[in-house]
């Protein structure tokens, strides 16, 4: 029996539980604590019933719950053992670097980005981009913020390139269609792998050199 069908046995007059496939573990929890509160002193034979299911429902849920963690820390567990084996291997990403081809165009930024590992060789690996152009601002900090873009793995995954040079070619349009009002630039490229480690580049551009 379900929990929605038990519910509607017990009587109770609120509303059931939501029929979302992924409800919170502590939600279902509160829900029968409060069906079964309505149940204790009822002499009802049929309700006597319904607090035996909803006792069983939620024995249940726990057995879930703790599956759901076990599952959980094992996939942790499995994430740090290919990280160790990449390591090992040395083919985990150990810094990237935005190509020297990379520059401004009247239509956005034409961006090229390597993965290396610590051997300088190239690693062709999957991850998530966030790149950010700011007006630089003094004592050579990042300054104020122009644009932004951001991009999973699986966006990029059909960008990575070989021909002229390895890695990840991307074509970043202008927010609004239009290239900032600016002069110089500061370009930065975050790279995020599968394992949650983060590596960055900065490259300056000079966005005038974009106006058609």
């Amino acid at each position: 029996m379900t929990l929605l069908a038990a519910w509607s046995l017990c009587g109770c007059q609120t509303s059931p539980p939501p029929p979302q496939t992924h409800v919170e573990y502590n939600t279902q929890h509160n829900l029968l604590q409060k069906a079964m509160g309505r149940l204790e002193n009822s002499p009802s034979a049929r309700d006597e019933e319904t607090l035996k299911l909803l006792k069983q429902l939620e024995t249940e849920l726990a057995d879930a719950q703790e599956r759901h963690a076990a599952a959980q820390r094992e996939i942790a567990r499995l994430n740090r053992e290919v990280q160790k084996l990449r390591l090992a291997a040395g083919f985990a990403v150990d810094r990237i670097e935005i190509q020297f081809y990379t520059h401004a165009t009247d239509k956005g930024i034409e961006l090229g980005v390597t993965p290396y590992d610590r051997h300088d060789d190239v690693v062709k690996t999957a991850g998530d981009f966030n790149i950010a152009l700011y007006q630089p601002g003094m004592l050579r900090t990042l300054g104020t913020k122009i644009a932004m873009w951001q991009f999973s793995a699986k966006e990029v995954e059909k960008l990575w390139t070989g021909e002229l040079y390895q890695g990840y070619a991307m074509k970043l349009a202008w927010p609004d269609g239009k290239v900032p009002d600016v002069g110089k630039t500061v370009l930065r490229v975050e790279f995020t792998t599968a394992e949650g480690k983060t590596f960055g580049d900065t490259k300056e551009l000079d966005v005038r050199e974009a106006t058609p």
